[in-house]
């Protein structure tokens, strides 16, 4: 934290000396806690034009800068009612990265920072201010919006949806892609209105839903080879499983008295202030925990949470009620927030405490893990698979992948090598497919299930269609794609304590005969690949699913080459190895 001396704030009262330059000692005592870049200041410790830490708000001296450039800027270009306290501009060195020079300034005694792109000092095109205060205010009002593209990257890795780093796909694609993740995991309607739902009859119940899990999920809590003690989901280590318990911690903090709370980093630079109004039932397993929230950070004024803030510590002299987040977290949890404000119908309109006036009334609603079907949909791209424009082209070795150009076909080579070097000179075998078949003239119910979906509160056994369709096509024909080929489960290979009647009588499947289950990422089509269709090509991937390292699945590339039929190759894995 800065501190200054009564002699020197004496001469900081003058911003005019500042600016004219005519006061060295002042300007070089200025210049000792704060940074110059093209004109534009922030505090030292932290890049940004307002902090909390540093006591500071150069917006008025910027402001300045602007209007000497550009006259009428806050009037035409950038109309605000108080330019003084716009949105101030924040976290320069992680967002702008600029460089320490060295040089200093010989009249204004301040260092020159150089832009990474161009190495220029003062660069008009990287520090262009003026572009830069404009687009700030435009990011403040999309508050749904994560403005981060190495956050957006990130929260869709931990929901699943793995881009690569490298990727030149549009912020506006990825974005729309997290808001698809967002709205997946919870499974909810376009619009809710709290005012037609009954109220939840249990808090209990409610806690136990907001903490359903997947098959894998269980499995990992109850893995006994977990060492004694240890976490078996420890916090900031996977960003979806952070939300899905801070949101555990506001049920069950609601229930045990406690309505309102501070979600906040360990150093405090970002926070989200919440209250929590009423649960509501919406179905059977989905409370809808409606509240009203604020965010805050320590770059901004705090004008809109302030009285809540005191009022809280007022209400609890030991502690205030505060729940870890990291920002990552925090991103995606205001993502959430946000979104689901807009779900909300105009007609409900809960009652605001005074200290509350300027907080959004939203709700959350048990998060659940993506599916591979969401996940496969999430990650679809037809076009160039780098940037995602309209792909003409195709590697010419493997033909598995579109390009819009050769630069990206380039650039995307490092990460492209290894599965292109896996499809070259495989053994293609055609495979008949079809979407149901009989045993001994009947036909079967199939159940299926995945360790990566929420665990199922009832059976999913689904009887096979009557009659055997075309299965849908979403990929081209002869274009390759990665397929799942799974056998049954035979009775011995059934884990030890499951129930006989769980087991069935599986003895069509205890041999060779069994029928091969496929189906791609996106679940867009589900098919059957059986002995009698396919004679010695069926028993050579039988072979293949068994000496895998599962013995019950293996994934492959395959093609398109008929109504019913499949090119599959049999003998080259997918690298690297999907996870679906």
């Amino acid at each position: 934290m800065a501190s200054f001396s009564a002699d020197f704030l004496e001469k900081m009262k003058d911003v005019e000396t500042i600016l004219e330059g005519s006061d060295e000692e002042a300007i070089k005592a200025f210049n000792s806690m704060q940074v110059v870049i093209s004109g534009f200041v922030f505090c030292k410790d932290h890049g940004s034009e307002f902090c909390n830490y540093c006591y500071t708000d150069h917006r008025k001296l910027n402001n300045e800068v602007i209007t000497g450039r550009i006259p009428n800027y806050f009037k035409v270009f950038c109309p605000l009612e108080d330019p003084d306290g716009r949105t101030p501009v924040s976290s320069v060195f992680g967002t702008y990265n600029p460089i320490p020079t060295g040089r200093i300034h010989p009249t204004r005694w301040y260092e020159f920072y150089a832009c990474s792109v161009h190495q220029r000092d003062d660069c008009p095109d990287c520090f262009n201010w003026v572009d830069i205060v404009k687009n700030v205010q435009k990011q403040k009002k999309q508050v749904r919006k994560v403005h981060d593209r190495k956050q957006v990257l990130g929260l869709l890795h931990s929901m699943g949806a793995t881009f690569a780093a490298t990727t030149k796909l549009k912020d506006d694609f990825l974005e729309k892609r997290l808001t698809m993740a967002v709205q997946s995991a919870q499974c909810l309607p376009s619009q809710i209105n709290p005012i037609e739902l009954p109220k939840w009859p249990s808090l209990k119940k409610a806690v136990e839903c907001v903490s359903r899990q997947s098959m894998a999920e269980a499995l990992n809590l109850s893995n006994p080879k977990t060492s004694p003690g240890a976490e078996a989901y420890p916090l900031f280590h996977d960003t979806l499983m952070d939300v899905r318990q801070t949101i555990f911690a506001l049920v069950r903090q609601f229930g045990e008295g406690y309505a309102s709370c501070i979600i906040q980093d360990s150093e405090s630079t970002q926070a989200i202030c919440v209250r929590v109004i009423e649960i509501f039932k919406l179905k059977d397993e989905t409370p809808i925990v409606t509240l009203v929230y604020q965010t805050g950070s320590s770059s901004e004024p705090v004008d809109n949470t302030r009285e809540f803030v005191q009022n809280l510590v007022d209400q609890n002299i030991k502690a205030v009620p505060t729940i870890k987040a990291d920002i990552q977290e925090q991103a995606l949890l205001r993502k959430i927030l946000a979104d689901n404000a807009s779900r909300l119908a105009a007609a409900y309109k809960p009652k605001k405490e005074k200290s509350e006036k300027a907080f959004v009334v939203s709700f959350i609603a048990p998060i659940l893990p993506l599916s591979q079907v969401d996940i496969g949909r999430i990650m679809h791209n037809t076009g160039c698979v780098l940037c995602g424009e309209k792909g003409a082209n195709r590697c010419a070795q493997c033909h598995s992948t579109s390009y819009c150009s050769r630069e990206c076909q380039k650039a995307h080579w490092k990460e492209h090598k290894a599965m292109c070097k896996s499809l070259k000179g495989g053994k293609w075998l055609p495979l008949r497919i079809t979407t149901r078949f009989e045993v001994d003239g009947q036909q079967l119910h199939v159940a299926t299930f995945s360790t990566h979906s929420p665990i199922p509160m009832g059976t999913n056994a689904t009887a096979l269609p009557e009659n055997d369709g075309v299965p849908p096509d979403v990929h081209g024909p002869d274009q390759p794609f990665i397929v799942k080929l799974q056998k049954p489960l035979t009775p011995t290979e059934y884990p030890s304590n499951t129930p006989s009647m769980l087991k069935g009588d599986n003895s069509l499947f205890n041999t060779a005969f069994a029928p091969i289950m496929i189906y791609d990422r996106q679940r867009s089509f589900k098919v059957y690949a059986t002995a009698p269709e396919n004679p010695g090509n069926h028993g050579q991937f039988i072979n293949e699913i068994r000496s895998s390292a599962s013995r019950m699945k293996v994934y492959r590339w395959a093609k398109r080459v008929g109504p019913h039929e499949l090119s599959v190759c049999l003998d080259r894995e997918p690298s690297p190895l999907p996870t679906w």
